[in-house]
């Protein structure tokens, strides 16, 4: 895997502790949403916050035990990255106790274009879009997105994409 670039930034950890878990992937805060962007100087990176990590977990009744695979990473954009989807991927090949593989095929089957995140308002959106399972079938796309974005627009901000 190489470096990973998520455009829905850093978020801060505050009750993650380092001694119960296994910290995978940290993440630099950057002066911009763009990929290119240099990262921010001082202490908005110091420490950087952890990324994805794994931790032991219990059950309620305390009967069993398990891993868990975390992360603050995921929103649509951040699919775009065919390194976080190789983590992703190996991460549940881990969890699953199957090998996990020198290099994970993260390639898309079909079309992706997401959207950036945000608030729909429209009460009637998903009503007039009228999507049905086999709109999402293989071969399909039921995209909402718009072309894919190689980073974000400059000046971007999460807002109302409607």
């Amino acid at each position: 895997m190489g470096e990973i670039f998520g455009p829905t930034d850093v978020y801060g950890i505050r009750n993650l502790d380092p001694d119960q878990a296994t910290i995978v992937l940290l993440g630099g805060v950057t002066e911009s949403l763009e990929e290119q962007s240099p990262l921010v100087m001082g202490d908005k990176n110091d420490p950087m916050m952890p990324l994805a990590w794994f931790r032991t977990y219990s059950s309620p009744d305390q009967g069993a035990e398990g891993q868990a695979f975390c992360t603050t990473l995921g929103a649509s954009v951040d699919m775009l990255d065919a390194d976080l989807r190789r983590l992703f991927v190996n991460a549940s090949y881990h969890l699953v106790g199957l090998e996990v593989p020198r290099r994970a095929a993260v390639e898309w089957v079909d079309q992706f274009s997401p959207t950036f995140y945000g608030f729909n308002n429209d009460e009637t959106y998903y009503e007039r879009r009228n999507l049905r399972v086999s709109d999402f079938e293989l071969g399909r796309s039921a995209s909402t997105g718009l072309a894919r974005p190689q980073s974000v627009p400059k000046g971007w901000r999460p807002t109302s994409p409607f």
